[in-house]
């Protein structure tokens, strides 16, 4: 009998107890999931279609942006589509000190980078505290149109930095310029790979020659570097095996080729950007032995 009553007992105190367990299981349900943060992301806007010989605007801007206290950017397009005349920066900064305002390859703090159809803005906040606006203009460029022409007008290169710091992980959005809004394939951001067509290696050793990335049409990413070979005898490797594009005219690998036996082979290597794209580039070399 007093097994049975301390039995009973137990259970009329761990009753309360489950009762309320099932109850914060209820309404921790009715709660929405914590959402991870958006990712940051730099953003042209729609650029206005007009007619030759008229202005229009893009305006770059920030969506959900981190802080920052420098920016670096570049803008393209196609110069027989829109030529850049000039940028005006936007509140985004304090007290902004402008390093770069280069239009077609003319003004302050141009690099070699920048030419026909390339407006860019670099500037820092003057007394050094970050931007507090996380969805905003950045800058606006004014175009003249030169032909009634589409164009892709994209993120050539970008940069922000907190604190001498690079600021990472911001996603890119481009836009097009076009009375449709779509532009030919072969006028949107790509990139080339390229090396020697031919490379001699003696049977039993190695040989290494300059794979070069080159962007296209204002391409900036990175993109991952991958080498095959037609025969287990061959082998192909990339160092580094992935290059960025951004802010750069072309990026270079250096692939190195060891084959153990004569004879005629080839070594493809294969470039593939990130999303938005995937973008896919492929060439052979022929390997002599």
């Amino acid at each position: 009998m007093e097994m049975i009553a301390f039995t009973s007992f137990k259970k009329r105190k761990l009753l309360p107890l489950l009762l309320l367990a099932v109850t914060a299981s209820i309404v921790l349900a009715g709660i929405p999931p914590i959402n991870a943060a958006p990712t940051p992301k730099l953003v042209v806007g729609p650029t206005t279609y007009v007619a030759a010989g008229s202005l229009t605007k893009t305006a770059i801007k920030v969506q959900s942006m981190v802080a920052f206290d420098a920016f670096d950017i570049a803008i393209f397009a196609d110069s027989g589509a829109l030529d850049p005349q000039s940028i005006s920066i936007g509140s985004a900064l304090v007290s902004p000190l402008v390093l770069t305002n280069c239009v077609d390859g003319a003004g302050i703090g141009c690099s070699i980078n920048d030419g026909p159809g390339i407006a860019h803005l670099a500037a820092a906040s003057g007394t050094g505290a970050p931007s507090t606006v996380h969805n905003g203009v950045i800058f606006t460029v004014t175009w003249k149109a030169v032909d009634s022409v589409s164009s892709v007008v994209a993120i050539s290169c970008q940069l922000f930095a907190s604190a001498g710091v690079q600021v990472s992980g911001i996603s890119l959005k481009d836009n097009v310029y076009s009375s449709t809004g779509t532009v030919p394939a072969s006028a949107l951001p790509n990139f080339s790979v390229s090396a020697s067509q031919t490379v001699a290696v003696p049977a039993g050793s190695s040989q290494s020659v300059i794979v070069t990335v080159a962007g296209v049409n204002g391409f900036a990413d990175d993109v991952a570097l991958s080498a095959t070979t037609s025969s287990p005898s061959v082998t192909a490797t990339l160092a580094p095996a992935g290059v960025s594009c951004n802010c750069v005219g072309v990026a270079m690998s250096t692939l190195t080729i060891t084959t153990t036996t004569s004879g005629t082979f080839t070594v493809t290597v294969t470039g593939i950007s990130p999303p938005p794209g995937p973008i896919t580039q492929s060439f052979t070399i022929t390997v002599t032995a």
